[in-house]
């Protein structure tokens, strides 16, 4: 299970991700944000190397219910299908389709779910 110490990766994500929103960048304000939750899942389920495959193993020890699992699978999907935002540019789209709404959106949902995960986790423990 994750310390304190587990937390400081997705700390720096979203502060990154809160950072890009102030500058305008709003597809690397998605990608830091769900960064924050990739990097407290593969904390809390070491075998998962990726969000997508750590989600099941946090599902089944309890920490989350299958359908906010799958909501996070959803978002995750979508950060993966937006080009510029987690994979390259395409040659004539060379910016992601995205904008400070999709950006503050995503910095709360997945600034949300690394809470309710690390609040899960301490649970768990007492």
């Amino acid at each position: 299970m994750a310390t304190s110490r587990g937390a400081l990766g997705p700390r720096e994500h979203l502060l990154n991700a809160g950072k890009h929103i102030k500058d305008g960048h709003w597809s690397d304000s998605i990608r830091e944000s769900i960064h924050a939750v990739e990097s407290i899942a593969t904390e809390l389920a070491p075998k998962g190397s990726t969000l997508g495959k750590a989600l099941e193993p946090l599902q089944k020890q309890g920490l989350t219910n299958p359908r906010l699992k799958q909501a996070f699978v959803k978002l995750y999907a979508y950060t993966n299908e937006e080009k510029g935002v987690r994979h390259a540019f395409l040659f004539d789209q060379p910016q992601a389709k995205v904008d400070e709404t999709d950006a503050l959106f995503m910095l709360g949902a997945c600034g949300s779910f690394v809470s309710y995960l690390l609040s899960r986790v301490s649970q768990l423990k007492s």
